[in-house]
């Protein structure tokens, strides 16, 4: 009986520990520097440690169509994010 109690719970600290590890939020570099980023407003922000993040090119920024910002932001722009697989920066939308 204790050797299934056991394993339950390391499967269920496993599983918990994996849900809280793939939160909505990430540290990223944006623009240059180290920025934490969020799916969601109501999410908390990480601490982001200092992370020395590469220059992004100059670029001007890509024409896109105005957008109306979800609920719980104000305003929404493109910035150019780090992408490790690809060692490139790319262009995203985001709303603050």
């Amino acid at each position: 009986m204790n050797k299934r109690r056991a394993v339950a719970v390391a499967l269920v600290s496993v599983f918990g520990f994996a849900g809280a590890a793939s939160g909505g939020c990430e540290c990223a570099c944006v623009n240059g520097r180290v920025q934490p980023i969020c799916s969601s407003t109501i999410e908390v922000k990480p601490y982001c440690a200092p992370t020395i993040c590469p220059a992004p090119p100059p670029a001007s920024t890509p024409a896109t169509l105005p957008t109306i910002p979800p609920p719980g932001t104000s305003s929404c722009k493109l910035d150019q994010y780090w992408n490790p697989i690809t060692n490139h920066y790319e262009w995203r939308q985001v709303c603050r």
